[in-house]
């Protein structure tokens, strides 16, 4: 009850919230921290928390204010936001398409080497299905975070399915098409509906979604 009153009427504390805490999965990471220094001067005088969670947290006990997500949580007391779409790409290194040319050339890369997703702690389902369609042996090398992945792909291992946003800027990596439709994914600002109420709760969604539109061509590659 407590809790519920401290969300309906933010104002009634004495300086008011300045602290907001956003929570994200890695990817979403990776795409703020690049733009952190717009995201700060537009929220000036405000206090960020950002941290790294796969799992929907608890908005009612302020473990989480803003969580940015490709899913929608099952709750009536939270408003989500669509901001954008993020598109994902096949990516390898250089090396490793050179090694390969032939077989790449005629867009059959279907037997290749090729990075793929645990199916234990799988964060990534969409992603692990659009990958068991194209590619037709089960992958001998498999990761539960984009992070590694993009590794294990810079290294030469195989080809992998990754953000576009987060394969450009390692330049080592190289796109390959091939006869598939891309994969993309919703991006949603999730908030609880008393949460905003409070003004720097408001000001940091608006500033979240000012940059989701401005980078949006980027995110969606």
């Amino acid at each position: 009850a407590a809790e519920t009153i401290a969300r309906a009427t933010p104002d009634l504390a004495s300086n008011g919230l300045t602290v907001v805490r956003i929570s994200v999965d890695e990817i979403r990471e990776c795409f703020l921290t690049t733009h952190l220094l717009e995201l700060r001067d537009a929220i000036v005088g405000i206090e960020l928390e950002i941290f790294s969670a796969h799992e929907h947290l608890d908005h009612e006990s302020r473990k989480s204010d803003i969580q940015i997500r490709s899913c929608l949580p099952d709750s009536e007391t939270l408003i989500a936001k669509r901001v954008g779409r993020t598109g994902y790409g096949l990516y390898a290194a250089g090396g490793f398409i050179q090694a390969h040319k032939s077989e790449v050339k005629r867009s059959k890369v279907s037997a290749l080497p090729w990075i793929g997703l645990s199916p234990d702690h799988l964060w990534y389902p969409l992603q692990k299905k659009w990958l068991d369609e194209v590619f037709d042996p089960p992958s001998t090398l498999r990761f539960n975070t984009m992070t590694a992945i993009a590794n294990a792909a810079q290294s030469g291992a195989g080809f992998a399915l990754l953000p576009h946003f987060l394969a450009r800027r390692r330049h080592d990596l190289e796109e390959v098409s091939i006869d598939k439709e891309r994969l993309q994914t919703v991006e949603y600002l999730i908030v609880h509906r008393d949460l905003l109420r409070e003004p720097a709760i408001r000001r940091t969604v608006d500033a979240l979604t000012a940059i989701y539109k401005k980078h949006k061509p980027a995110l969606a590659g």
